[in-house]
């Protein structure tokens, strides 16, 4: 066995093996978080197999889970807590773990600024990108949509841009199903296409 790493601090584990995944993340390891939150017990670290993702930080603060409350398994990590918290495994979305993330990113007090919708075209930096990108881009110019790369932009411009926007275009992926679903584009039409030629 590896060396034992004892601590009295009371731990929650909130591991997941699709955490460096932005759809899997939204929407089942932050519902774990809720879990633990309606248990009301208070708890003093949290195990959580983030790589340091820009949206994983972003989304752990308004959770309530600062940095140094995050303890970050290693290859032979063992720890012994005073007591160890492991609340049940969210697989599936639904619509109470939806529910929470739209709370904690769009109440009044953090919802975006509303402004004129637009019209947008997700491009992808690295994986599904459409092959006959640029013969759609012509088209889609002609009727004002405007590209972005989801990547290259904060969550909370994430989020207010799929707000405010009224018509959406994107490859299927992640990302854009997770927003959708979260900011809820009550005023936009999404069109997810299939990767491949449009």
């Amino acid at each position: 066995m590896p060396p034992l790493t004892k601590t009295n601090k009371k731990v929650a584990v909130l591991n997941h093996p699709a955490a460096y995944n932005y759809y899997h993340w939204m929407l089942e390891v932050l519902a774990r978080i809720h879990l633990l939150q309606e248990s009301r017990l208070a708890i003093d670290k949290y195990i959580i197999n983030h790589r340091a993702l820009p949206f994983q930080l972003e989304t752990l603060a308004p959770c309530g889970i600062t940095p140094e409350k995050i303890i970050r398994p290693y290859e032979s990590f063992h720890i012994q807590a005073k007591e160890l918290i492991v609340p049940s495994y969210v697989n599936l979305p639904n619509l109470w773990s939806v529910n929470y993330v739209r709370k904690i990113f769009l109440s009044d007090k953090n919802k975006p600024p509303e402004s004129k919708g637009k019209r947008i075209y997700i491009k992808r930096q690295s994986s599904r990108k459409v092959q006959n990108e640029e013969e759609l881009l012509s088209i889609l110019n002609k009727y004002n949509f405007k590209s972005i790369v989801l990547e290259k932009m904060p969550l909370k411009k994430q989020l207010e841009t799929f707000y405010n926007a009224t018509v959406i275009i994107a490859p299927h992926g992640a990302g854009s199903i997770t927003k959708s679903s979260v900011v809820g584009c009550m005023n936009s039409k999404i069109s997810n296409e299939p990767p491949g030629s449009v």
